[in-house]
């Protein structure tokens, strides 16, 4: 993981990208992140209202089986 501006009043996160495609929730499944590969948070003194907004609910994430599939 990177984040790019972090600095003790950056707390907010601004946007972020995997493995270079923007992400437009503020989630990412356990499955993504077992991939590998590079996560980066650009960091920010305010909050952007706008970021995380997509249109994925987690009624639509495979929930179960992303913390069963290596039982």
């Amino acid at each position: 993981m990177r984040t790019i501006f972090r600095l003790f009043n950056n707390k907010y996160v601004l946007s972020s990208t995997l493995n270079g495609k923007e992400l437009s929730n503020f989630w990412v499944t356990v499955r993504e992140l077992l991939k590998g590969g590079i996560l980066i948070l650009e960091m920010g003194p305010n909050l952007n209202v706008n970021w995380g907004l997509g249109s994925m609910t987690l009624s639509n994430l495979d929930v179960k089986n992303t913390f069963n599939e290596n039982k």
